[in-house]
């Protein structure tokens, strides 16, 4: 059977925003409710993780299943487990923006600049539901209620198709239980997450 990953690429935020860490300690750049700065320094926090966390996962998914002629399963899980921590700060990252967005102890013209509401934010039931599902998988397991023939946790996954008279397996979603969600998906989220901290990282306050 032949693999092909489609996990889109997100390394061009893997930096994070050192400008915004620069600023801030040797510039003083910070809104002046301190409040109002926990907030943007807990929401850049959260989004460099969350991508770094994905890179991980994508490229321990990509080395388990295309640099052996069997699947490296340590790696697997290794993806596993950093997809888990990307999901949760995706979801941390999109609460401190809902907030973010509503405060008033950060000025109009910041919060214009964000512009419209983002599907990160628009998504938020549905990210808390994924992001409970794997939180409470161990209660899950333990207590018996994991559907058989579902993962057990989370998991790269794909669908297998003939092309050619070869099976094809394209990984490109999350799947948790009966939950999934994918990559693209995940990818879009993160990406407007990290534009929007482009935006709070180049604002002068």
């Amino acid at each position: 059977m032949k693999v092909e990953i489609e996990i889109p690429d997100l390394s061009r935020w893997v930096e994070g925003f050192p400008e915004y860490w620069m600023q801030l300690i040797f510039g003083g750049n910070r809104p002046p409710d301190p409040t109002g700065h926990s907030l943007l320094t807990g929401y850049i926090r959260l989004t460099e993780a969350a991508v770094r966390f994905y890179e991980r996962g994508r490229l321990l998914t990509q080395h388990a299943w295309t640099t052996h002629t069997q699947i490296e399963l340590g790696a697997l899980n290794d993806a596993s487990t950093s997809f888990e921590a990307s999901f949760t700060n995706l979801y941390r990252a999109a609460l401190f923006m809902i907030q973010i967005r509503r405060s008033l102890l950060l000025d109009q013209a910041f919060r214009r600049g964000l512009g419209d509401k983002p599907t990160f934010v628009s998504n938020i039931d549905r990210i808390r539901a994924f992001r409970r599902r794997i939180h409470h998988l161990d209660a899950d397991i333990l207590s018996g209620k994991i559907a058989s023939g579902k993962p057990n946790f989370l998991q790269s996954e794909g669908d297998i198709s003939k092309q050619n008279g070869v099976d094809v397996k394209v990984i490109h979603r999350l799947q948790i239980g009966d939950m999934q969600v994918s990559f693209k998906e995940i990818a879009s989220w993160l990406t407007e997450m990290a534009e929007a901290g482009a935006h709070i990282s180049s604002h002068r306050w």
